[in-house]
């Protein structure tokens, strides 16, 4: 199973219990106001909602835990941006 952990810098680490830690490049994130007032967290990599507050400055910490779904990242990058 893999653990995200917090790593120094700006990358992300991934802990794989038989490989150890892989690291990725951290993703952009686009911040943007509902309706209702509340900010989402949109992620550039996977383009998936990484995080929803009342607050845009709470956003930052909730992006840190945000970890990409390796399948849609697989989907991006074959041109499939849709959802099923």
């Amino acid at each position: 199973m893999l653990t995200p952990i917090r790593a120094q810098g700006y990358a992300r680490a991934i802990r794989d219990p038989l490989w150890g830690a892989k690291f990725m490049p951290q993703p952009v994130f686009t911040h943007q106001k509902n309706a209702d007032g509340n900010f989402d967290s949109i992620c550039g990599s996977c383009l998936e909602v990484a995080a929803s507050a009342e607050k845009e400055e709470q956003l930052s910490r909730l992006e840190l835990m945000h970890v990409c779904d390796p399948v849609r990242l697989y989907q991006i990058s074959q041109g499939r941006n849709t959802r099923p």
